[in-house]
């Protein structure tokens, strides 16, 4: 019997309460849903959750599948899904606000006031044993607390049954482990589901399908007096019901396994049968805890954006899955949704690990990229579409440009040159001479030449020659040198016919300026491909362009290209007082928010920065498109979290940090710092990041004159310089690099690639009120009152923050 607090720890034992995700992760709280108030008042009363109907993965690294908790609060797997209740009589026990433990672990709380009690809510799943081919268990503890001076009845339900509800993701769309399921279930005797099928309960809590002969779920109350009313039939929850004391807690406990187990299995069924909550949140969170702090250190004075990144890296690692072989891992973008390799989606997840620090992890996921006989010899490269022909040459460089792997580098290289004659003889088949015309398969969705391919083609080409450098074969890396400039050569042709048309902005593709939707052509071929300098007066256009007239919310669209909507709007008169009437895409905004950072558009970066957490899930989930601008909020099919987007955040988020240059052998610091992480007493810092140099550390203490800079390299090959970039909102008043004078340019000081101290004297020039609580406060107050017809005077559809 526990005492009502009003905080809930981290986890359930003190071990659990001490680790925290960062270094200032917070204890979780459980945000307590009351049906009274509306959608508005939870906006502004919890942690903020852009989603009005959340869906949630629960899962475990290497796992091959994770439960979907869906917008209506089911635990949902394939062959069945939990559904909680509370109340007198029983309701539905769920809540849109979720929050994570430590703000990162995949442990979810939530809770509900119902008929004057509290009830709360703590899930998490885990495989048996820890094992990723283990059957995964979901975890669930219902608490049920008395706030009041009386006593008072409680009540809590749990129903394991068929699909009920819409957006649930089918599961095995994309992929189909039955090698794994098939060790715990027997497809032989498992039946449809009825709906006036009878359960039968063994052993004091352990749930079967009668007919079926399956288990389904166990339930387990603790020792307060619950009485126990089993539900005959699955047309009902089994019920518990207790009589609360004032300021009295009392739980009962769910396990689900994602497989249901055959009865005749009996080992498996003890497995399950015997799997204690807290014996596994605790081993499965000290688990997650130094997964997430095992690589380097990004750390800025902003919860929020801490808990992202880290809540990022372990969405990433949810959804790479472990196959039979126990060999072969495969990066996909989810365990609930797109449950697949996709090349273009893991060449930037597997480089986001190598950028935290994690090149092991990055290792093992490259070995699927490698394509391999039966005897296994290496034969080429793994390419799921048409644009993953440098994507896949992508993964390899830049797997050896930042760890300096030569042994990797000859490894791999075998598969370069076939990979290369491929590329030529598409080519071949051109009359530009270029990656040929493909359909509408997929993103920019053009009938024609995609920009974006002939990027990525050139990416791979420089990288194809890097590796070929790497390992001596200089006569290959002159001949892919040669084949890279007559590709750009023939492409820039094509680039400069279709820009004169557009006025300089770079379109989907290279046929028809008005086809398509933005994609990579939105970064302005800066980052990460390095074809067009940031200089040239293109790469301008476009990302303006695409800000301009391609963005809702803050945010990038998803349905016409920019250059399309801007002819639109100078027909008819640019009007942005109304929302658009198109759909907002989550993580394409960082095509254009990579190329702000090499533009030192750093203001612009900061505020698309926020306006991209504004959109995230309270449990730090990104997602991909299909919400309607300034409308409904809801993704409908489109499952968050998505691992992309979880990617892209982490590498944006470095990249303000530390980043290359895409043009020089240099390194950027501090590209875009957000005001508040410079206010007096607040430090910036960076440990032991990986960069294509070397290792990297620095720490930023401010002051309210300046600021102190500490930087400690380990170079493996030094840069030419290192640059630290000063913020639009400060002024310079003095600059010393290791006790000697330096000035800025154009807002940049330029230091040796030793430098140990900086020590800067500043004034801000402005205070502008930019993070994310702030873009919270903005966004809600312009959401709610258009849902109400309220005028907003400049309102400007296009924006969160003011411009």
């Amino acid at each position: 019997m526990n005492k009502h607090t009003s905080t809930i720890l981290c986890g359930c034992q003190a071990v659990i309460a001490a680790l925290s995700c960062g270094p200032q992760a917070a204890p979780a709280q459980t945000y307590l849903h009351d049906p009274q108030l509306d959608e508005r008042s939870h906006d502004l009363r919890g942690p903020f959750n852009y989603f009005l109907t959340p869906s949630d993965a629960l899962g475990f690294m290497d796992a091959p599948k994770a439960f979907q908790l869906t917008g209506d609060g089911a635990y949902s797997a394939y062959w069945g899904e939990l559904t909680l209740w509370a109340g007198t009589p029983l309701k539905r026990l769920n809540s849109r606000v979720r929050t994570l433990d430590g703000g990162c672990l995949p442990v979810l709380n939530y809770g509900s006031l119902l008929d004057g009690l509290e009830y709360r809510v703590k899930a998490f799943a885990a495989p048996v044993g820890l094992d990723p081919h283990g059957n995964l268990l979901g975890f669930v503890r219902i608490t049920a607390t008395n706030p009041g001076k009386n006593p008072q009845r409680a009540a809590v339900g749990a129903r394991v049954f068929d699909h009920e509800g819409a957006w649930r993701h089918p599961f095995f769309d994309h992929t189909k482990p039955l090698w794994w399921a098939e060790r715990f279930i027997d497809q032989a005797t498992w039946q449809p589901w009825k709906l006036w099928e009878t359960t039968e309960v063994r052993d004091g809590g352990t749930v079967y399908r009668t007919d079926s002969k399956h288990l389904i779920f166990r339930y387990q109350p603790d020792q307060s007096g619950w009485q126990v009313l089993e539900a005959a039939a699955n047309v009902e929850p089994f019920e518990f019901v207790i009589q609360l004391a004032p300021g009295q807690s009392a739980s009962v406990e769910v396990t689900m396994p994602w497989v249901p187990v055959a009865a005749a299995r009996a080992e498996q069924v003890k497995e399950v049968a015997t799997a204690g909550f807290d014996d596994y949140l605790a081993r499965s969170s000290q688990f997650w805890q130094q997964q997430l702090n095992a690589g380097a250190g990004f750390e800025v004075p902003e919860q929020k954006v801490m808990d992202m990144q880290k809540s990022s890296l372990m969405y990433d690692l949810m959804a790479r899955d472990l196959q039979a072989d126990g060999k072969t891992y495969i990066q996909t973008v989810s365990d609930v949704q797109y449950n697949q390799f996709f090349s273009r989606d893991a060449a930037f997840i597997i480089h986001t690990y190598d950028m935290l620090g994690l090149p092991r992890i990055a290792a093992e996921c490259i070995e699927h990229v490698l394509l391999k006989d039966g005897d296994g010899k290496l034969s080429g490269l793994r390419a799921t579409h048409p644009d993953a022909w440098g994507q896949a040459l992508w993964t390899l460089a830049a797997h050896y440009r930042i760890t300096g792997d030569r042994a990797f580098a000859e490894r791999v290289y075998p598969a370069v040159p076939g990979h290369v004659a491929k590329l030529e003889a598409e080519r071949a088949k051109d009359a530009w001479g270029l990656w040929p015309a493909a359909g509408p398969y997929d993103n920019e969705r053009i009938d024609g030449h995609y920009t974006g391919h002939s990027f990525w083609v050139l990416r791979g080409l420089k990288d194809a020659a890097e590796l070929a450098t790497a390992v001596g074969m200089d006569e290959d890396a002159r001949r892919f040198g040669k084949i890279y400039d007559d590709y750009l050569a023939k492409f820039m042709v094509r680039l400069k016919a279709i820009t004169d048309r557009t006025g300089g902005y770079i379109p989907p593709g290279l046929d028809d300026p008005l086809a398509g939707m933005d994609w990579e052509n939105a970064s302005g071929g800066v980052y990460p491909f390095g074809v067009i300098a940031a200089s040239d007066p293109m790469v301008k256009n476009t990302v303006r362009t695409v800000r301009d007239y391609a963005y809702q919310e803050g945010i990038m669209t998803y349905e016409h290209n920019a250059f399309k909507v801007r002819q639109a709007k100078d027909a008819t008169g640019a009007d942005w007082s109304q929302p658009e009437h198109t759909v907002i895409h989550h993580y394409e905004t960082f095509q254009v928010l990579e190329t702000l950072l090499a533009l030192g558009m750093d203001r612009e970066v900061v505020t698309d920065f926020y306006s991209f957490l504004v959109h995230t899930g309270s449990t730090n989930t990104g997602f991909e498109y299909d919400i309607w601008a300034w409308r409904d909020r809801n993704f409908h099919n489109n499952y968050p979290p998505h691992g992309w987007c979880a990617a892209r955040y982490n590498e944006c988020l470095r990249n303000m940090l530390v980043r290359e240059d895409m043009q020089e052998p240099v390194l950027h610091l501090a590209s875009a710092l957000a005001p508040t992480w410079l206010e007096a007493g607040r430090r910036v810092r960076v440990t032991k990041a990986p960069t294509d140099f070397g290792l990297l550390s620095y720490t930023i203490d401010a002051t309210a004159e300046g600021a102190s800079v500490q930087l400690d390299a380990q170079w493996r090959k030094a840069p030419a310089s290192l640059r630290f970039h000063l913020p639009w909102f400060m002024d310079l008043r003095a600059a010393k690099v290791d006790g000697r004078v330096v000035e800025a340019k154009d807002r940049v000081l330029e230091m040796p690639a030793d430098a140990r101290h900086l020590e800067l004297q500043w004034t801000r020039n402005a205070a502008p009120d930019l993070s994310y609580r702030k873009g919270v406060e903005i966004y809600v107050d312009r959401y709610w009152k258009i849902q109400r017809g309220e005028t907003i005077p400049g309102f400007d559809s296009r924006w969160i923050f003011p411009q």
